[in-house]
């Protein structure tokens, strides 16, 4: 059980540090991405943490529907939770806005030490 638990952190740290196919990790603007995260931030309240941004369509065409994926870790980059935000018909040029939220009965609540954004067409 702890070596399949160690594998696991190993499988999670490595898809973190090289990311999975079609995402981009925030790490400052994303270069080269037909979506741009141009900024997010988190809201830490008691009950929950909210974490909102703007991301904007770099693309020459209309994109359908683009994937926000916010995942909260603790502090040895064990993930905690992954929550979703879909934008819908995001026009060339286009900025728009998401936001998550992780509710303090959510596994790992109070285990929170960080997160990232990722994005996906």
């Amino acid at each position: 059980m702890k070596k399949q638990l160690m594998i696991f952190g190993v499988v999670i740290l490595l898809l973190s540090v090289f990311g999975l196919s079609g995402c981009t990790e925030h790490m400052g603007n994303t270069a080269n991405s037909e979506i741009q995260i141009l900024n997010h931030d988190i809201n830490e309240e008691g009950s929950f943490k909210a974490v909102y941004g703007s991301i904007k369509n770099n693309a020459n065409k209309e994109i359908d529907e683009v994937i926000v994926k916010v995942r909260f870790y603790d502090i040895d980059n064990g993930l905690l939770n992954t929550e979703l935000a879909t934008v819908h018909h995001l026009a060339k040029g286009e900025t728009d806005n998401f936001s998550v939220t992780y509710w303090y009965h959510e596994p790992g609540f109070d285990n929170y030490d960080h997160y990232t954004v990722s994005v996906s067409t």
